[in-house]
């Protein structure tokens, strides 16, 4: 099992910031063991892991400052691939990730600054559609993309600012 901490700005030996992830591996409640990345610089934000190649093992989501995604995958603790996919630009943000369509890969759930929702339906690192679903307004955030109704695929979880739930 994988757990990541990642986006957080931390001091590198040098006395300068760096933009670091870390991976723990973990055994129950125990960090058996984990390794450092690499710095992909201060513009660029760990939002979500998900296995976006079916290979069973969690990838890391980025997403930079001016809204550019990207996806690390990952093979335990070593970055194997990945890449950038187009730029919705900074007013959309990485909400979730989850096998919307079934198809054993992840896939994306986003939100602009003005509540809209949509999905890419993704093949790996590859968009391969997607919709605009609802909008919920922008007190209300996409929070999860999660099995809530036991039928065997994901649906979206999220919270308006005065805390309360909504399915959709």
């Amino acid at each position: 099992m994988q757990a990541i901490e990642g986006g957080t700005t931390a001091r590198s030996k040098s006395g300068g910031l760096s933009n670091r992830a870390n991976v723990w591996l973990m055994d129950g409640a125990k960090i058996a063991g984990g390794v450092n990345l690499r710095s992909n610089g201060l513009t660029w934000h760990a939002k979500t892991t998900a296995d976006f190649n079916a290979d069973g093992k969690a990838d890391i989501v980025w997403q930079n400052d001016d809204g550019t995604p990207a996806v690390w995958l990952m093979d335990g603790t070593t970055e194997i691939g990945g890449g950038n996919f187009r730029n919705n630009g900074p007013t959309w943000h990485v909400a979730a990730a989850a096998d919307y369509n079934g198809d054993g890969k992840a896939d994306l759930l986003w939100q602009n600054d003005r509540g809209q929702v949509a999905v890419w339906l993704m093949d790996g690192i590859t968009e391969r559609g997607g919709a605009n679903l609802r909008n919920n307004g922008p007190t209300w955030h996409a929070k999860a993309g999660a099995d809530f109704n036991g039928d065997g695929r994901p649906t979206s979880y999220g919270r308006t600012t005065t805390a309360q739930p909504r399915s959709g």
